[in-house]
């Protein structure tokens, strides 16, 4: 990433800062294309996973998450 790490790393600190949730992300207009896409899209793909773990069933989720 190089140079353009600078833009992930403050992006995310502004994020958990001022508490945001995933959907920041997710709701937030990036210049395209840019590095800081990739939050929007991790966001989804993390999204995704949740409800797939949700339909899996409490034993799916595994032992590091609280139930």
């Amino acid at each position: 990433m190089g140079e353009e790490a600078t833009e992930l790393v403050h992006l995310a600190q502004a994020v958990l800062h001022a508490g945001g949730k995933i959907d920041e992300f997710i709701d937030t207009t990036f210049n395209f294309p840019s590095p800081a896409d990739a939050y929007k899209y991790a966001a989804y793909d993390g999204l995704q996973r949740l409800d797939h773990l949700r339909e899996s069933g409490p034993d799916a989720m595994g032992p590091l998450t609280s139930r």
